[in-house]
C-alpha cells in the first residue's frame, strides 16, 4: 500500500522571514516519514525579468545550466540549502525549488492547491500598524484563503533586559 507523502509549500521571498519559513518548514517536514517540501519564490510580474517561464522546476540541489533562468534557480537552491542546513533531515526527505512569477499569495495557494498541500508555510515582517496589518498582505491572504492549514512565521522579538526578566520568572 502507497503512502501519501506529506506535502509542505513554503514561500520564500529571500528575506530573513521568508529564511525562516523554510527553516520552520523544514523541521515540519521532519517530523513526517513521507515528506515533500516545495519550496518556491514568486517572482511578481512587475521584476524585469520577463523571460522566466510561469512555472519552473528545479530538483534541489541539482546541476542547473547557464541559460539566463540559472541565476534565478541558483540564488532560490543557496537560499534553501543555508536555511536547511544543520536541520535534522532525514534521507528521504524531498526538497524541489520552484520559481513561480505572478502574485506570490495566489501561486502559493494555487500551488498547494495543485499539490493537495498538507500544509502551507509563510513568513511575515509582522507589522504593527494597525490590527488590520498585523500580518503582511501576502501571509493575510494566504491565511484567510488558502485550503490547507497555514503556519506563519512572524519576526524574532527582540525583548529588552526588563521584560527578559519578567519572561524568565513567569
Amino acid at each position: 500500500m502507497a503512502t501519501k507523502p506529506y506535502v509542505i509549500v513554503v514561500g520564500t521571498d529571500y528575506s530573513s522571514h521568508g529564511y525562516r519559513a523554510v527553516r520552520a518548514a523544514g523541521r515540519e517536514a521532519a517530523k513526517h516519514p513521507y515528506a515533500k517540501l516545495y519550496v518556491v519564490h514568486v517572482a511578481p510580474s512587475s521584476e524585469p525579468d520577463h523571460d522566466l517561464p510561469p512555472i519552473a522546476f528545479a530538483s534541489f540541489g541539482s546541476k542547473l545550466g547557464t541559460d539566463q533562468h540559472g541565476d534565478s534557480f541558483a540564488k532560490l537552491d543557496e537560499h534553501v540549502a543555508a536555511a536547511l542546513s544543520n536541520l535534522p533531515l532525514p534521507s528521504e526527505l524531498s526538497v524541489e525549488t520552484m520559481v513561480l512569477r505572478g502574485e506570490p499569495a495566489y501561486e502559493l495557494m494555487e500551488l498547494g492547491w495543485k499539490l493537495r498541500a498538507n500544509l502551507t508555510v509563510v513568513g511575515t515582517r509582522g507589522r504593527q500598524y494597525s490590527s488590520t496589518w498585523a500580518l503582511g498582505s501576502v501571509a493575510e491572504t494566504v491565511v484567510r484563503q488558502a485550503t490547507s492549514p497555514v503556519m506563519v512565521i512572524g519576526p524574532r522579538v527582540q525583548l529588552t533586559p526588563g521584560v527578559q526578566a519578567k519572561v524568565a520568572l513567569s
